[in-house]
């Protein structure tokens, strides 16, 4: 690249005045939480607001535990504890309000944009620094993950946050400024154990960098101190796990199973769940644990069952290296790929909140990833004839980029990234306009057919799923929402029949789940919402033929299964049901709820052998199902001939 291609613009001499600079805090921080505040009111209307699904509900759940007298399970953190600790504080401050909960995320979260345009100020110059600042405003997945009960909105702002101070430090490098760096770190390690990956990385900064202005033995210094306080932040995570269990877990356990989840030999790189193991949450939980103490035939603790997966992940791919590296390459694909991959179903919001509407959407283009990643590799490529000066952006991104293509990818694991995309995103613009300005053709037009690979790359649909499909599981997760909704209001009565005229819930619940099914015939999921449904009505034969399309349509889902059992049993005809569970018990055979029914099966039909063998079964899978094992000292009091 020519010298006239390359004029810096990083820096002007002239910045803001204490006073402008206040100013411009406060307009970018106020904006941000009014945008904010506007989509948290519209999506009062959502059917998950107050009765959130999936991972949600998982952290409203475990911070009710934490905030219960009985406390969590005396086991070791399956996933980092921190923004769990985090809602049940403000669950507790807000008696259980988490209108008032999501408010206390946006009133933190709306510092992004802010600490943003800081960032912007000590790297580039005043007009980039603001635009970016105001591009974080509005920038659509931030609004939204802002908003939901999810740990995303502490990554990004901790993940920007040590970057900053990370160029604190290089301005000022004292003892006190690494000191604060390394807390922030292990801060953010505590939310998202990934981040642990940047403190290797940071060595090639030390050492560039830093040694240059305070020496060797300063500068290794300054990084020891960096690392303690990283370490004396985990450490009451450590010790915590350690008194609990006797075993050494950091900050959490989870890894291992992710690890085989992003890298088995059927994995799609971008979907969390594992062909043969239970999709849901508490289910997959559950088997994850059974399988790996069948296969080691003992008890695991905890980090056993983690390490069991790590080698189950490696041994994979050593014998299919092959496979491994396409994934890899897949993942990388997938984090340039404009398109939300659907985690928390982040389209199917728009609906809801209209705000969203004219700056999300996947067509023409996926917008506005699509096109931001694509200008934030030019801004980067225009960087590098300054790299000392961004040097940490460097490492930052590759460290983090690298801690989850060896794991999976989706939407929200790349939102730390997007502050720093959005700077250089807004760089890169910049020196293409310079470029033009300055009628460098030949250097523009080479920019510009970059720019168009990566547009085409970014905005082209390569998920192994079907678009159909996507738009069957947008409408399943609302008509699966809705008839959460109603399971709630009747909490705690003895299933009561549905009646004609239908509750308003359940008339949304079967709208969204025919739609579905017009979207996907395949997707099994929705037709066991439906038998539910029919179930409730008494509609005995049609609950029968919507549990077997569900059966025949998607054979990893074991719902169906005990659903029909339930039909056949409760109209007398357990011999019937048990025959369908035998079958199940075949495609599940870590399902502790098939086991534990067909042991009850059993046990009304006084096939007290069939019985036992289920039961016990039950219990190798879950030794503290407590059901299982009272039923099963019942059985073995029962008279011979009994």
């Amino acid at each position: 690249m020519s010298k006239k291609g390359s004029k810096k613009i990083t820096k002007v001499p002239i910045r803001p005045a204490g006073r402008d600079l206040l100013i411009a805090s406060l307009i970018f921080y106020a904006a941000a939480l009014a945008i904010r505040l506007i989509f948290l009111l519209e999506i009062r209307s959502m059917p998950t607001f107050d009765y959130p699904i999936m991972d949600e509900q998982y952290h409203v759940e475990l911070a009710r535990q934490i905030d219960s007298p009985e406390g969590l399970p005396r086991e070791p953190f399956f996933r980092a504890p921190l923004y769990p600790y985090f809602l049940a504080l403000t669950y507790k401050l807000t008696g259980g309000s988490l209108f008032w909960c999501r408010f206390i995320q946006i009133l933190i979260a709306s510092l992004v944009p802010v600490l943003l345009m800081h960032l912007g100020l000590k790297l580039f110059n005043r007009k980039i620094a603001y635009i970016s600042g105001a591009i974080a405003v509005f920038y659509p997945t931030f609004i939204y993950y802002d908003n939901t009960l999810l740990i995303t909105f502490v990554e990004v702002l901790t993940f920007l946050l040590v970057v900053y101070q990370l160029y604190r430090c290089q301005e000022k490098p004292n003892a006190l400024n690494f000191i604060l760096t390394g807390g922030l770190l292990g801060l953010g390690a505590v939310a998202r154990p990934n981040f642990l990956l940047l403190v290797p990385f940071l060595l090639v900064w030390v050492w560039l960098i830093v040694k240059p202005q305070i020496g060797l033995r300063n500068a290794i210094t300054r990084y020891l101190l960096f690392v303690a306080a990283a370490a004396l932040i985990i450490m009451p995570v450590t010790i915590r796990n350690y008194l609990v269990s006797n075993e050494f877990v950091p900050i959490a356990w989870q890894g291992g199973f992710n690890f085989y989840i992003g890298n088995n030999i059927h994995a799609s790189g971008w979907s969390a769940t594992v062909p043969g193991i239970d999709p849901s949450w508490q289910g997959g939980y559950k088997e994850m644990i059974s399988i790996a103490e069948y296969d080691s035939g003992r008890k695991l603790l905890r980090s056993e069952v983690s390490d069991y997966w790590y080698g189950k992940a490696l041994k994979e791919i050593i014998e299919n290296p092959g496979h491994f590296a396409k994934m890899t390459f897949l993942k990388a694909r997938l984090f340039l790929n404009g398109f939300e991959i659907p985690n928390q179903h982040e389209y199917i919001i728009r609906s809801f909140a209209p705000i969203l509407a004219p700056i999300l959407f996947d067509y023409p283009v996926f917008f506005p990833y699509g096109v931001l990643a694509p200008l934030a590799i030019i801004g980067l490529a225009f960087s590098l004839s300054q790299w000392r000066t961004f040097l940490v952006i460097y490492l930052s991104l590759t460290a983090y980029t690298i801690s989850f293509l060896l794991f999976f990818v989706c939407a929200r694991f790349r939102q730390p990234l997007i502050p720093i995309l959005i700077m250089f995103a807004v760089f890169g613009v910049a020196q293409v306009i310079r470029l033009i300005k300055s009628r460098n053709y030949q250097i523009t037009a080479v920019c510009l057919a970059a720019l168009a690979l990566l547009l085409v790359e970014s905005n082209h649909y390569i998920l192994d799923l079907t678009q159909e499909r996507v738009k069957a599981d947008g409408q399943y997760y609302l008509g699966s929402a809705y008839l959460t909704l109603y399971k709630e209001s009747v909490r705690g009565q003895d299933d009561p029949p549905l009646l004609d005229p239908l509750p308003m819930e359940i008339v949304k619940a079967r709208l969204h789940l025919n739609q579905a099914i017009a979207a996907d015939s395949s997707l099994g999921l929705a037709y066991n919402d439906l038998g539910t449904i029919a179930m409730r009505r008494r509609r005995w034969d049609e609950a029968i033929g919507l549990f077997q399309r569900a059966e025949a349509a998607d054979s990893t889902r074991y719902q169906p299964f005990i659903n029909h059992f339930m039909v056949h049993a409760r109209n007398g005809r357990v011999a019937v049901g048990v025959g369908i569970l035998e079958r199940a018990k075949i495609i599940f055979p870590f399902n502790e709820e098939i086991f534990f029914d067909l042991g009850i099966a059993y046990l009304q039909m006084n096939e007290k052998e069939k019985a036992g063998s289920a039961l016990e079964a039950c219990l190798r899978i879950n030794p503290a199902n407590q059901q299982a094992r009272n039923a099963l000292s019942y059985l073995r009091q029962l008279p011979p001939g009994q």
